[in-house]
């Protein structure tokens, strides 16, 4: 079927004129009839009757002529994503977050790209730090912000924002959230809450064994707000970004001696941005205000 055909069958069942619709469609009046003639072959079917000067849809015709409207409609609205697109805009960005950050300051800079954008969209996927790296490259997401990612591909352009220090989380009603540092032989004593996706988790545990303190998981989990949760009851200790925390009942301390911190990482694929959309969360990204450490 030919596309142009189901457009000059829509005119023409619109005007119901061969002439008027012929002048709508820049053509000539004997190409316009051509053409129907052409589309009701490929139909199997007669969809006008001409009497004299007036033209009228036939049953077929009438029941064919909504389907064809939304043909033309939905090709319409595909040529002008398309030009949008390949003219730098762009209808949304795929920006990917990972599993482990905070929201703040995340939620902020969220903020800043919002009001910059105007009918952009902006759909956030979640999605653990290992496999964003990927997911950029691929295309499937447009950037992301990670937390240290070993990236060897010149393909991938990474930004670093901010770096942040992994401390001892532990509720406010806790005897250690009155100390200024925590003594890591403390920690001997105190029920672990293991958070499965942390990415200090196997250094932390290395560092802390080298010195004969081995943390014994009371409840392990991969899900956030619930290790969050369990540490405002007072349940465990556990270790955690500095800016990860989202509540007040929880208080962060340093750990002696225990000095670790990851990058928090924007990455984007090199080179000219896509679209100007993608080029606007890049220069947000850079600009923007984040923590610094301590």
């Amino acid at each position: 079927m030919d596309f142009k055909h189901v457009r000059y069958f829509v005119t023409l069942a619109e005007e119901l004129n061969f002439t008027r619709a012929a002048e709508r469609l820049g053509i000539s009046q004997p190409a316009l009839t051509k053409a129907i003639q052409t589309f009701e072959g490929n139909i199997g079917g007669q969809l006008l009757l001409r009497d004299g000067k007036d033209t009228r849809l036939t049953e077929l015709g009438r029941t064919l002529r909504t389907e064809c409207e939304k043909i033309v409609a939905n090709l319409e609205k595909a040529q002008l994503v398309a030009k949008m697109i390949t003219s730098g805009q762009s209808l949304a960005v795929n920006f990917g977050i990972s599993n482990t950050l905070g929201r703040t300051p995340i939620v902020d800079f969220l903020k800043a790209v919002a009001n910059e954008f105007g009918s952009t969209r902006l759909l956030l996927h979640e999605a653990m730090t290992m496999d964003l790296p990927s997911l950029v490259l691929s295309g499937s997401l447009d950037c992301c912000i990670c937390s240290d990612c070993e990236i060897s591909s010149p393909k991938l352009n990474v930004i670093t924002l901010f770096e942040e220090r992994l401390l001892l989380a532990c509720a406010r009603s806790s005897p250690l959230a009155s100390l200024d540092e925590i003594p890591a032989e403390r920690l001997r004593s105190e029920p672990y809450l293991d958070r499965l996706n942390c990415e200090f988790r196997l250094r932390a545990a290395e560092l802390l064994r080298d010195r004969g303190i081995f943390m014994i998981p009371r409840i392990q989990s991969d899900r956030e707000e619930w290790i969050q949760h369990l540490l405002a009851m007072d349940l465990g200790v556990a270790l955690m970004p500095e800016h990860s925390v989202n509540r007040d009942d929880i208080v962060l301390r340093p750990v002696r001696d225990l000095h670790l911190s990851r990058k928090v990482q924007f990455i984007t694929v090199s080179g000219p941005p896509t679209t100007e959309a993608v080029h606007t969360v890049k220069r947000l990204a850079t600009n923007f205000s984040w923590p610094r450490s301590g």
